[in-house]
């Protein structure tokens, strides 16, 4: 056998030295930075766990880049956690004010249930670098910290407190003391960052020997809040089912009278009436909608008398704030409501503006008969189905001849037409519209929806561009309604006001999160700025707020996938789009489109053929078919579409000044005599 002696203890003893001499000469002092993506679990919960996923993923790439700018180095990203290092504290915590800083900006663009804030946490110390990991307790220590941080908050520990304290860019408070972090026994001061302009009032008003200066780094603005509510759908007690439009009305009629308000934000219909026959708890409600309070009731009819309950309930503490029982005859409904909408001004302190005496809640006829074709009216036209938008078509025309100044009705029945006009001949629907519009506006000029639709249907109906910009103007002192942003938006993205719309549909969702047709226009908008990635935000949501909507939605969903160079999974959006309604020409439009790009021209000329045989048997708009004329090379036949939609007056055309539909034809004289024909700006 071989002889194989034993090392010696001097071998061993030196070859461990040069191990250990090795590994420190791998281990240098860095500063180590942890962020976490908060609300990540609730996009999950809406999204599901692949769509979610991919959505946080997207932030994780947004934010990225702010660590390379500040001399970082991205070391790992985990799911919705980002670990950096940095040579100083200082530019470690620039890229966390900055990370902060980014996440604020965006999230007002975002619907609210898609918006995520970060907690950041900065440490220093000797950490050991191998296989592109860091590791040592500088990276132990960073996660306890991280994990005592709020949303919205930048902690650091002493070490980086002691090396920044000195740099007049930075204002830092001591959050706590001696705190104890778990799995470690030593205990920690921690400090505070301040990005927000907080930081400026604090470092003032602190004494002299506090260890607060001057931050440099502006911060987004905030408005100071107002207070909010949600009106939720009233249960239905009554023994006949039927009942429920009463109690839905009662709710939103009250909800209505709440936003005539300017000193209380109310939550729009669609959305607050979105949690009706689940259960949700009183938490759950207030974070999805953002609200501090909530009412909520119960109502029971019976013959001539009428049981409603109310409650309002502060959603910090689920606390009841007020209630009340309401034994009546039918009669006296609409005072119970106004006593309803008076109880939660007082108790919500809101200022009446000069309004006091006045009533909240408009009922525009003492005919209880008119009254409630009324509330079926409306309670039909939000169920949106072809059969219920029929029956609400009727109820709301027997309501105004038994009450031709119903203000409330009229809107309805404008805003039922102009929706009718975007899937049927403009000429049958729109001078219903304008009709209804004015009918309102003379019983109640103080409706901005009324004013909005108006607004609204000069301008893409009777290409008086301007009239309804200035209307849109006029009304801005009035109070807004979501319908309000929603048209007005549309009216100044046809005046060219591309960020004056932008805003108007972002303030849309901010009283109606979940408003449908803001979403489908800022999906289209930011396609055509070429920000697919929020488009596609956008797109996504309407699917999540109406999965069966499919056609149009899916196609919008499609078509960004598609520009995002996902060209597979857009075509299958938009196949399916048009599997689910052949009819629809905006799915068939981008589908022509995807199909050339890919090389399947004989299936794209085949599809815009068919599409045009339907067009000879029902009405497809002329806009879309120039689209996917356009999509197959044909110029001329495409400009022939836009020249049939500009004599149609389809309503499609005020979106050009916010799409890049028909980008290959700017350039062309007959393209811009179309644009001139119409009155539309040719924007560069």
């Amino acid at each position: 056998m071989p002889d194989n002696p034993s090392r010696s203890l001097d071998d061993l003893l030196r070859e461990r030295a040069r191990l250990d001499s090795e590994l420190l000469e791998r281990q240098q002092l860095v500063a180590v930075l942890l962020v976490d993506l908060v609300g990540s679990t609730r996009v999950f919960d809406q999204r599901g766990n692949v769509a979610g996923m991919a959505y946080v993923q997207r932030f994780v790439d947004h934010l990225s880049p702010l660590i390379t700018q500040h001399g970082g180095v991205l070391v790992k990203t985990i799911g919705d956690a980002i670990m950096a290092c940095f040579e100083s504290p200082a530019a470690a915590v620039r890229s966390a004010v900055a990370m902060q800083q980014s996440i604020a900006d965006a999230n007002p663009s975002l619907p609210f249930l898609e918006q995520l804030h970060i907690r950041a946490a900065v440490n220093f110390g000797p950490a050991l670098l191998r296989e592109n990991d860091l590791f040592g307790d500088v990276v132990n220590v960073a996660a306890r910290i991280e994990a005592a941080t709020a949303a919205d908050e930048i902690l650091i520990s002493p070490s980086v407190y002691r090396l920044i304290e000195a740099q007049p860019e930075f204002a830092v408070r001591q959050k706590a003391s001696a705190v104890e972090l778990k799995g470690k026994a030593e205990k920690l001061d921690l400090y505070a960052v301040l990005w927000r302009p907080e930081a400026q009032a604090l470092a003032a008003a602190a004494p002299a020997s506090s260890p607060i200066t001057i931050v440099a780094v502006p911060a987004p603005s905030r408005e100071p809040g107002t207070p909010s509510i949600a009106v939720l759908p009233f249960a239905n007690l009554s023994a006949e089912k039927d009942n429920e439009y009463f109690s839905d009305g009662l709710a939103e009629e009250i909800l209505n009278g709440l936003t005539q308000l300017r000193g209380l934000r109310v939550i729009a219909r669609a959305s607050a009436f979105s949690f009706r026959g689940r259960e949700h708890a009183i938490a759950e409600i207030a974070e999805k909608l953002r609200v501090q309070h909530i009412l909520q009731g119960s109502v029971r009819r019976t013959a001539n008398r009428v049981r409603i309950t109310a409650q309002l309930v502060n959603v910090s503490d689920e606390s009841q704030i007020w209630s009340e029982r309401y034994d009546r005859e039918l009669t006296d409904v609409f005072a119970i409501q106004e006593e309803i909408a008076q109880a939660i001004v007082d108790k919500l302190k809101v200022d009446l503006e000069g309004r006091s005496g006045e009533s909240l809640v408009k009922h525009y006829t003492e005919n209880l008969d008119a009254h409630n074709l009324y509330l079926k009216g409306v309670f039909h036209s939000n169920r949106y189905t072809p059969q219920d938008l029929a029956k609400a078509y009727d109820y709301l025309h027997q309501a105004v001849a038994l009450e031709p100044r119903h203000a409330g009705a009229w809107v309805q029945l404008a805003e039922y037409h102009i929706h009718r006009s975007f899937g049927s001949q403009p000429s049958a629907e729109m001078p219903l519209a304008l009709e209804a519009a004015q009918r309102a506006i003379a019983a109640d000029a103080s409706l901005s929806a009324a004013q909005a639709a108006l607004a609204f249907g000069e301008a893409f109906y009777e290409h008086r561009w301007t009239d309804g910009w200035q209307r849109i103007e006029a009304a801005s002192g009035l109070p807004p309604t979501a319908w309000y942003f929603v048209w007005g938006g549309s009216v100044y993205l046809s005046n060219g006001k591309i960020d004056q719309a932008e805003r108007f549909y972002l303030r849309a969702l901010e009283t109606d999160p979940l408003a449908f047709v803001a979403h489908f226009v800022l999906a289209l908008l930011y396609n055509g700025r070429g920000q697919h990635e929020l488009a596609l935000q956008y797109a996504n949501r309407l699917i999540e707020i109406n999965p069966k909507a499919g056609g149009a939605s899916w196609a919008i969903v499609g078509s960004t996938h598609i520009s995002l160079g996902r060209t597979e999974e857009g075509i299958s959006w938009l196949e399916r789009a048009q599997q689910d309604r052949p009819s629809e020409v905006v799915s068939a439009a981008y589908l022509a489109k995807a199909y050339v790009d890919c090389g399947r021209r004989a299936d794209a000329e085949r599809l815009m053929a068919d599409v045009e045989n339907m067009r000879r048997q029902s009405y497809a708009s002329a806009y879309w078919l120039a689209v996917g004329t356009l999509a197959v090379g044909d110029f001329f036949g495409a400009l022939d579409w836009l020249e049939k939609a500009a004599t149609e007056r389809d309503l499609q055309l005020g979106f050009i000044p916010g799409t890049r539909d028909f980008d290959a034809l700017r350039s062309h004289p007959r393209f811009a005599e179309i644009m001139k024909s119409v009155g539309l700006p040719i924007l560069p």
